[in-house]
């Protein structure tokens, strides 16, 4: 719950944020980072509002107790902070100063590991709850630290009106991508599961789990070193015109390091499910195969998805993610939910759409932007 508030700011803004920090001279810096800081309150509290609200109905809907009622509100607090947190990382990286967001995500990271060590040490009870609390003391401390610079801005008449009311304007587009992506993901994830589950098995919808997450190890680093390392790059290539050469070269320092690490997963897949999961924990080679290919697609989607996202075409974004993940639950509903071989073969069936559909995207609207530029000039 603590991710899914913050989902669609960190998909959307934060990105965008990064983006225009890349773009901008250092004096905008700080006019970026409160434009996209007030959005994404604005923007997120309604559903913190409906969340607090109707807390008691979604703890019976996702299957919480009601014992766990406060820690459910507390995780949404805490994410609605952690706001603040992914929009100062995201300044950072857009100010290649990624040392910096590293020590930020240290900061932030290490109170709630150290506040679940002393539970579990003196035997604390309701451990879940003082977790969270530490996560909003954090969250709480990097929201005052940005009202603070922003005041002082203020103060110091060093505050652009007009340059605000471009960066909201020029952030207001990475909105409806962050949504789609922020909103729709989990959501297919739960659904995915729940249909697996009632077509086959909970078993069945477990080993399809254990899948997914092997392979998210290289799909998370992938994204996260697209994130932290190229956005940024890209972001500052793109003012000097085409950025297709760059994609490409991106694409082959990621992809081909993630497609080895996939094929190795597939190799050794068996003993590395015996190790985290259980002895018994089998996958055939075939069902491994389509699920880990679809992967690799989705890798390559991820690519030329951050080349949208640097040539700003959030629209295309926010219209393809439906390509994604719900395509992959609409063809799970239609029947390819009756095995996990074929609930592999709509994985891998959607990713290569999706990845189509983002490169085909990608080439045209950067073929497009350069001519503009070049008869511009």
């Amino acid at each position: 719950m603590l991710e899914f508030i913050g989902a669609p700011v960190i998909s959307g803004i934060a990105i965008g944020l990064t983006i225009l920090a890349a773009q901008q001279e250092k004096a905008h810096h700080q006019i970026i980072l409160i434009s996209g800081y007030l959005l994404s309150l604005l923007i997120i509290l309604p559903f913190l509002l409906l969340t607090i609200i109707f807390s008691e109905t979604v703890c019976q809907w996702i299957g919480l107790s009601s014992e766990y009622k406060q820690d459910f509100i507390l995780s949404t607090i805490a994410g609605y902070l952690s706001i603040g947190i992914a929009l100062l990382n995201s300044l950072l990286i857009g100010k290649n100063q990624q040392g910096k967001a590293l020590l930020l995500a240290f900061f932030c990271g290490t109170p709630a590991i150290l506040t679940l060590t002393i539970c579990v040490f003196f035997n604390a009870s309701q451990p879940i709850t003082w977790v969270l609390c530490s996560i909003i003391c954090i969250g709480l401390s990097i929201n005052i630290l940005i009202i603070f610079l922003s005041i002082k801005l203020i103060n110091n008449g060093n505050f652009d009106v007009s340059m605000f009311r471009k960066t909201c304007h020029q952030l207001l587009r990475f909105i409806p991508a962050g949504l789609s992506i922020g909103i729709l993901s989990p959501l297919c994830v739960l659904l995915a599961r729940s249909v697996i589950a009632s077509q086959q098995s909970w078993e069945n919808a477990g080993m399809a789990t254990a899948i997914w997450r092997i392979s998210d190890w290289i799909l998370s680093s992938a994204v996260t070193i697209l994130y932290f390392h190229y956005l940024p790059m890209l972001s500052a290539a793109s003012s000097k015109g085409s950025i297709k050469a760059s994609v490409m070269r991106v694409m082959l320092d990621v992809g081909i390091p993630s497609f080895i690490g996939l094929l190795l997963l597939l190799i050794f897949r068996n003993e590395i499910l015996h190790i985290l999961y259980s002895p018994t924990t089998d996958v055939t080679f075939s069902t491994a195969f389509l699920f880990w290919s679809g992967e690799v697609a989705r890798i390559l989607s991820a690519v030329f998805l951050m080349g949208l996202f640097v040539l700003h075409a959030t629209k295309i974004i926010a219209i393809w993610d439906f390509f994604s993940q719900p395509l992959f639950v609409l063809l799970l509903l239609l029947g390819m939910s009756k095995s996990l071989e074929l609930t592999g073969l709509a994985y891998l069936l959607t990713y290569l759409l999706y990845a189509t559909l983002c490169i085909t995207a990608f080439l045209y609207i950067d073929r497009n932007q350069f001519h503009k530029a070049t008869l511009s000039k």
